[in-house]
């Protein structure tokens, strides 16, 4: 046993205020003072007076120590605590019946103490009682009611209550903070539990989800992501000697991928994209394809607190997707030879000055059929072609407003029939580095929609204009329009509005589409502003570039 351990279980019997203490303690060290107040007074020669009170008081002190000494220990409890008090009471009232008490009046002190620790409120009250009958009532009947004898009996018990009543009030408070302490642990405990349960749940949320998740903090530090997008990563890393970022590959699934392209980078940087499609593994039978988005995390107050990417396995989609492509492709081809062959035989056949007027008109409908039937085969090639990339550009500095007023004049008979007025704001010339023939391409479209989709009557605008470092092209109609809702997928390959469908327009979906892919091969944007019913404004713009050299 250790030094501590053994003064601990020594003073023990002291420790009246935490736990039950040993009533054979406290009596002892009550009376080792009395009889030091005892000694001293001998020792100082004070006059203990008629009837020798304060030897009494010591003596009447050590007959209850005996008293107490031999108690059993089932006795020594609460109530024998505060009897020993009120009679120690009566030992300081004995003791200071005196023609002078010296200190044994500051003793009243203890058993006050005792009776706040061990009683409270109650026992504030005995000891004021006590006081009262065993303190002040005998020392004024000893010494009377003036002088000395009433200064001496009357402050006792008020001071002795207030002892009794200070201590009862500072461990009822100290209980009930304590009792509050207690449980606000326990509702902290049942907070702390009640969380843990839910960050579980959320963990098994966060890796059962079939999205691959990543969050990044404000820093663009990786914060914790799940299992699924752990797996993408182990398919570009399937050994811990490839150089990061290992096996991702672009969407064409052969360009690989720098570490600064990945979305995890892109994210860490603060930019925000979405359906980043991209390759992960070098296998071809286990690579997956992944369709990845990032957005930014913000807080209430609306500062940046960090990022989500999410990724989404899109394999199957990009397979289907090829075989499509392929399929089209391969369709494409074979239709555009025997095509060929109807329009040239059909074009021979309406040289033949012979033929009937019925069989010229029966020629014509093959004729615009078959042409038509090219343009969608022609088409079908460019979508496939297309797909596969960005498109191939030969540029060179050309005139946007030449351009597209040669789109406007090859257009115009078409817009006469249709009954649509076609006004051009194209006199200065607009000069761009661009690919001539598909920025025509591009144009043209764009002039056929306008008078396409434009009712008998209507009128369609086209202009162009330079913008600073940009150029900018304008085609705008007063056509049927396009719904909100249908927007976000017109620039969709085979994509057709409900409207145009209801009025049976001819076309298939895939001149937009086609129009976007050439666009942003020159690094620029198509836009549209429309309303249904109120007509369409398609907007270009494309960066002006450098010759090239």
């Amino acid at each position: 046993m250790d030094q501590s351990e053994r003064l601990r279980r020594a003073l023990r019997p002291f420790a009246w205020v935490d736990g039950d203490p040993d009533p054979r303690g406290l009596q002892a060290g009550f009376v080792l003072l009395v009889v030091l107040d005892r000694l001293l007074r001998r020792a100082a020669g004070v006059p203990s007076g008629d009837g020798n009170w304060p030897l009494r008081g010591a003596a009447l002190a050590l007959l209850i120590l005996l008293v107490v000494m031999v108690l059993p220990r089932s006795w020594r409890r609460t109530p024998v605590i505060a009897a020993l008090a009120v009679a120690d009471l009566g030992v300081v009232g004995v003791s200071s019946l005196g023609p002078q008490d010296g200190g044994t009046s500051l003793l009243v002190v203890l058993p006050a103490l005792w009776l706040g620790n061990r009683l409270r409120m109650p026992g504030a009250l005995i000891t004021v009682a006590g006081s009262l009958l065993l303190i002040t009532l005998p020392s004024l009947a000893v010494h009377g009611l003036e002088g000395e004898g009433l200064s001496r009996a009357v402050p006792m018990p008020i001071a002795a209550g207030l002892v009794a009543l200070a201590l009862a009030a500072g461990l009822d408070l100290a209980e009930l903070a304590r009792r509050r302490a207690e449980e606000g642990e326990q509702r902290l405990q049942r907070t702390l539990e009640t969380l843990e349960a839910e960050r579980q749940t959320s963990q098994e949320v966060f890796d059962g989800a079939d999205v691959g998740l990543m969050l990044l903090d404000e820093r663009g530090r990786l914060v914790g992501m799940n299992r699924r997008y752990e797996e993408f990563i182990r398919l570009s890393l399937p050994d811990d000697d490839l150089p990061w970022p290992g096996n991702t590959f672009a969407a064409d699934g052969t360009t690989r991928l720098t570490a600064d392209q990945l979305p995890s980078a892109r994210a860490a940087r603060g930019e925000e994209f979405e359906d980043y499609r991209m390759w992960s593994g070098a296998d071809p039978a286990t690579r997956r394809a992944v369709s990845v988005s990032g957005r930014r995390s913000v807080s209430p107050a609306g500062n940046v607190v960090g990022a989500v990417v999410a990724a989404t396995d899109i394999t199957e989609l990009m397979r289907a997707l090829a075989v499509k492509e392929e399929f089209v492709a391969t369709v494409s081809h074979e239709l555009r030879t025997p095509l060929t062959s109807i329009v040239g035989y059909v074009a021979i056949l309406l040289e033949d000055d012979t033929l009937s007027a019925q069989a010229v008109a029966q020629l014509r409908v093959v004729d615009r059929n078959a042409a038509r039937l090219t343009a969608l085969v022609e088409a079908l090639l460019q979508e496939a072609h297309h797909a596969d990339g960005p498109v191939p550009l030969e540029r060179e500095e050309v005139d946007l407003a030449r351009i597209a007023r040669a789109s406007v004049d090859a257009a115009a008979p078409t817009a006469l029939a249709e009954g649509v007025e076609i006004e051009c704001d194209l006199r200065d010339p607009v000069l761009v580095v661009a690919d001539p023939q598909l920025l025509a391409q591009v144009v043209d479209n764009l002039v056929s929609n306008a008078i396409k989709y434009t009712p008998r009557g209507g009128r369609a605008r086209v202009s162009a204009r330079r913008d600073g470092e940009r150029v900018e092209l304008t085609v705008a109609d007063n056509g049927i329009g396009i719904s909100e809702a249908e927007r976000g997928q017109l620039f969709t390959r085979f994509f057709r509005t409900r409207a145009a469908t209801e009025s049976a327009i001819q076309g298939v979906g895939l001149g937009l589409s086609i129009a976007k892919a050439i666009v942003e091969s020159h690094g620029g944007q198509i836009e549209v502003d429309s309303e249904a019913g109120r007509g369409s404004v398609f907007r270009v713009w494309l960066p002006v570039g450098d010759v090239p050299s």
